[in-house]
């Protein structure tokens, strides 16, 4: 498995675990809309799956690395390049 990189980021998700992930329980952040809260927000959510790496919920594909925590699930969406 190729290790998280931050750089590979460009759009992350946090919402409730078990329920779609379209935005109606939790919120997307993306580097195309670019505010400094975006920003903040995917290093968070990254922070969270990378020390997450080891746990049972950890899912991690080409497009996209997941985990849940408590009630929370986690995404970062990876560039495809």
């Amino acid at each position: 498995m190729e290790a998280l990189q931050i750089s590979k980021v460009t759009a992350a998700y946090s919402g409730r675990a078990g329920a779609c992930c379209c935005g109606c329980k939790g919120k997307h952040y993306s580097k195309r809309q670019g505010t400094p809260n975006d920003f903040k927000q995917m290093g968070r959510i990254f922070s969270k799956v990378e020390a997450l790496v080891n746990d049972k919920s950890f899912e991690i594909n080409s497009t996209y690395a997941a985990a849940e925590e408590g009630n929370r699930l986690y995404v970062v969406y990876f560039d495809e390049r």
